[in-house]
């Protein structure tokens, strides 16, 4: 059986562009592979070599910036689509840079 890879202009789906922020344990930003033949996932976030092979991935990213995140994704039937995407991770708020949350109180009036 002959393997042929495809670059498809298709995108994947990406939510949450945020880095790591202390005072949250699961902040992360999600991928969604949405192509409903692919039967196997190889993401790479771009970032020191993370990856993941689930259809719904998650990684948390150290720094703000601009990342290549590469799906290679297995279609049934054998053949490979890549995608390639631009992803931009804002930097964290002013008030989490220091690692601790400034939190408000309002007094409500009777």
């Amino acid at each position: 059986m002959l393997l042929s890879t495809a670059y498809a202009n298709a995108q994947f789906v990406v939510k949450g562009q945020c880095m790591q922020n202390p005072d949250c344990d699961a902040d992360s930003t999600s991928f969604s592979d949405t192509l409903k033949t692919s039967i196997a996932w190889r993401w790479d976030f771009g970032e020191a070599g993370a990856t993941d092979n689930r259809r719904n991935a998650q990684h948390s990213y150290m720094s703000p910036g601009t990342y290549n995140v590469t799906l290679v994704r297995t279609l049934t039937g054998g053949s490979t689509e890549t995608l390639v995407q631009a992803v931009t991770i804002g930097e964290l708020p002013l008030h989490f840079r220091n690692g601790l949350p400034i939190l408000q109180f309002v007094r409500e009036q009777p």
